[in-house]
């Protein structure tokens, strides 16, 4: 949807109060009016969190900068890392553009983007769960709201770190004369960065307004790897590296089993092979990131892994192979993962709806841990 220039300008004028909050949104979108967002941010307190009192949207943000750091893990890297994450969503939902009210482009961050991305998803949800009332209805938008907000911290917080890391590079992706600037991890190099966008980016096209988020969102959910991540404060594998960023009744938000297994393993490194425990923790996780990270995109190749992380081919075989299938031996990192998808209650979940419960108990050997009495 194109963003239209405002001529009705008595859509900005009056009391905001009166509109709920989808025609309030709308009227940001749609007429980029300064006081519909005013009224937003300063008057709206639909969030909510771990039984608080409502609060306004900065209030909610403050938050979940502050569930993102537990006190044990507050460094000078991490809080610099919360902090730019928190500027960014603030930008996402509060930075209307000077030139939205003329044909002038504006480079940067346009809140009009995001509020309209919830709008179209609020606006679907809406009609599957068809409100009785104006009430309800104000109901199903905040909450819809509220996990949009929560995510795109979470997408916020990716963007931090990949600003940081030496581990992703910006990326020109020329199309049709036009240019877009992508971030891409760098073990996608060369051609293969034009040909994994051309498989992976459906009708992209630089003329319209928010592209470059549009796809840089679908590169994050498929190859970025966060390191701050929720984990269930009751999960077996939990362990204090692993802040229970969100909480648990909210839904639809990702687990990374690659992440989970990776701090799993290194923090029990002392039980690894010998030529495992010479990489050190900080590597062994860095390396199991990097093993899933290459499955999920189809690109794991063993001797190359290997080599990059100064193990000999069979070594790592024996580690995260991927030709046992007609073994007896399982790879341990394979056997651990099974371990954590049985353990860990939200993947366990997972397996019993998908049906795969049993044949990970039969084929990996492995007990289910007793329940708390």
């Amino acid at each position: 949807m194109m963003l239209q220039k405002n001529t009705d300008y008595t859509l900005n004028k009056g009391n905001k109060s009166t509109l709920s909050l989808i025609e309030l949104i709308r009227s940001i979108t749609d007429h980029s009016c300064r006081q519909a967002l005013h009224e937003f941010h300063s008057n709206r307190t639909i969030f909510y969190l771990n039984g608080a009192d409502p609060m306004l949207f900065v209030d909610y943000l403050i938050k979940l900068r502050e569930k993102s750091l537990p006190p044990a893990q507050r460094t000078i890297q991490s809080l610099e890392l919360a902090d730019k994450a928190y500027d960014i969503t603030l930008d996402k939902f509060s930075r209307l553009p000077a030139s939205a009210n003329t044909s002038e482009p504006e480079q940067g961050i346009d809140c009009r983007f995001y509020f309209q991305a919830f709008l179209e998803h609020a606006e679907s949800l809406l009609i599957s769960k068809h409100p009785a009332d104006g009430f309800e209805q104000e109901i199903i938008a905040a909450h819809a709201l509220q996990n949009f907000v929560r995510r795109h911290y979470y997408f916020s917080f990716i963007e931090a770190e990949r600003q940081n890391s030496r581990f992703w590079t910006r990326y020109n992706w020329n199309i049709c004369g036009h240019t877009l600037c992508i971030w891409l991890p760098i073990y996608i190099s060369g051609l293969n960065r034009r040909k994994w966008l051309e498989r992976n980016i459906d009708d992209p096209d630089p003329a319209r307004p928010g592209e470059r988020q549009r796809i840089q969102k679908i590169v994050d959910k498929k190859l970025a790897k966060p390191s701050l991540l929720y984990i269930d404060e009751k999960s077996k594998v939990a362990t204090d590296n692993v802040p229970p960023l969100w909480d648990t009744d909210y839904e639809n938000e990702d687990l990374l089993l690659g992440t989970v297994v990776a701090r799993e393993k290194a923090d029990n490194i002392e039980k690894q092979r010998r030529s495992i425990q010479r990489l050190g923790p900080e590597k062994l996780k860095q390396m199991i990131k990097r093993i899933f990270t290459d499955i999920s995109s189809d690109n794991y190749n063993v001797g190359k892994i290997a080599r990059d992380y100064g193990l000999s081919k069979s070594t790592f075989s024996r580690f995260a192979g991927s030709k046992w299938q007609n073994n007896k031996k399982v790879p341990d990192l394979w056997q651990n993962t099974a371990q954590v998808l049985l353990t860990h209650p939200v993947f366990k979940e997972v397996l019993k709806i998908s049906g795969m419960l049993k044949h990970i108990k039969d084929n990996f050997g492995i007990n289910e841990a007793p329940k708390d009495s």
